[in-house]
């Protein structure tokens, strides 16, 4: 029995040592698993870290585009205020301009039948022969009307320069008519 407890006792020890070297074969293939994963975790806290770097900088070129945006569309806006206020002047200004065309016409046209009623108005002049008048003959000047431009009609009226218009009506003046 002894011999008996001797083998056991061997076979214990190798049974026990055969476990031992696998558990420390397992031990050091875990190591080396955990040294692979402590690698990869570094590998991926500085990458965490590259991305953080560049979302920065992408965050700060956003910032800056998303100013110069800003700063444009700021610039646009005032443009559009500033060329809405002068259509806005402009607009006044050709209302002006059509009302005051508007009063000219009106006033063009009270002027021209004004001068028509004049026209037909005014009394015809004694006939005086052209060559006597010419001739210097003082009974023909003396009982003749001052030369005076023929009365317009309605229609030469309405076409006769305002130089004409003027010089007729300054005739008629000197004429008592």
């Amino acid at each position: 029995m002894r011999m008996t407890g001797v083998i056991l006792g061997a076979a214990l020890t190798v049974g026990l040592a055969v476990p031992a070297a696998a558990a420390d074969k397992e031990t050091r293939q875990m190591m080396a698993d955990i040294r692979i994963l402590q690698e990869q975790s570094q590998q991926l806290q500085n990458l965490i870290a590259a991305m953080t770097d560049a979302l920065k900088a992408v965050n700060a070129r956003i910032d800056e585009q998303t100013g110069t945006n800003r700063k444009s569309f700021a610039d646009q806006k005032l443009v559009i205020d500033t060329l809405s206020n002068d259509l806005r002047v402009v607009r006044e200004k050709v209302d002006d301009s059509n009302v005051r065309v508007g009063s000219l016409g009106q006033e063009l046209d009270a002027l021209r039948q004004s001068v028509t009623a004049l026209g037909t108005a005014r009394p015809a002049a004694p006939d005086v022969d052209p060559s006597t008048a010419a001739a210097g003959d003082p009974a023909a000047i003396a009982g003749a009307a001052p030369p005076v431009a023929a009365a317009p009609s309605g229609a030469a009226a309405v076409g006769a320069s305002p130089q004409k218009l003027l010089d007729s009506a300054l005739a008629d003046y000197y004429a008592g008519q």
